[in-house]
């Protein structure tokens, strides 16, 4: 089948799945700083936070962060990561592999990610990033490694307004049209205040890397979706979240436009006072 018509031969209950990966690829964000030393043994929890600073505990299926001294996570569930001056790599400790690498540019922004496959030489895929003047996302290219050659797979394209991200065009590998439009509006009266934790920490979404968002996280919460696929359905989704006194999100959940929810995560959080 080819990559144009990918979208369109999805059952109902896979676009879903797609849709939820998508939107949690889009609150999960990634980011990594570049002048962090090799490898720092992990510390008990509750250091390394800054005087009103607050970070992840857990996450999503009570999977448990635990951080270095730094304030980096070293270990999401079973997954490890590993820091040198350049690079990001994570591991997955049930199969002793590493499967992700993000190579980093100087100013710590992620300059491309190595998706790991059979071999740890060679990419299964190479996705390359693209930045706007004020630094945010403006478009990911990825490439597939096909018998000895990377040949291109698909693309994303990023829409900001007001610094937030308001529009994601995904294409296939021979699409002059996006496959899947997904449009956002937010709440502006609500600041995300996950914001500096998601641009400090370097989350994985297994085997979903499309939807990684390099150090770019919108400044409001998301509370609408749109999401077109083209040639098919127009789907619509609300965005409900649930705080503590201090603001932070302990619940967000997706839910069909007047229907059932689709997706839900839960946070918990650790802060210094």
């Amino acid at each position: 089948m080819k990559s144009r018509n990918y979208f369109l031969f999805l059952s109902p209950k896979q676009r879903v799945q797609l849709i939820s990966i998508l939107f949690l690829g889009l609150l999960c964000l990634v980011q990594a700083c570049s002048k962090n030393a090799d490898d720092v043994p992990p510390v008990n929890s509750g250091t390394g936070l800054a005087a009103g600073e607050c970070r992840f505990k857990t996450q999503a299926d009570s999977a448990q962060y635990t951080y270095d001294n730094q304030n980096r996570i070293v270990k999401l569930a079973n997954y490890e990561y590993s820091y040198t001056n350049n690079s990001v790599t994570l591991k997955d400790i049930k199969v002793n592999k590493n499967i992700l690498k993000f190579n980093l540019k100087s100013n710590g922004y992620p300059t491309n990610l190595e998706q790991q496959g059979l071999t740890d030489t060679i990419a299964q895929q190479l996705t390359w990033y693209v930045y706007n003047p004020d630094s945010t996302l403006a478009l990911s290219r990825t490439f597939a490694w096909v018998k000895d050659k990377y040949v291109f797979s698909s693309k994303m394209v990023y829409t900001w307004t007001n610094k937030n991200l308001t529009r994601v065009l995904s294409y296939g590998k021979d699409t002059v049209t996006a496959q899947v439009v997904i449009n956002m509006a937010y709440d502006t009266s609500k600041m995300d205040k996950r914001k500096p934790i998601f641009e400090k920490q370097c989350d994985y979404l297994p085997n979903f890397s499309l939807a990684y968002m390099p150090k770019s996280a919108s400044k409001n919460l998301v509370k609408d979706l749109q999401v077109i696929f083209t040639g098919g359905p127009t789907n619509y989704y609300q965005v409900y979240y649930y705080f503590d006194p201090k603001g932070n999100v302990l619940r967000e959940a997706m839910k069909i436009q007047g229907g059932a929810e689709v997706l839900a995560v839960n946070y918990t959080y650790e802060c210094k006072d």
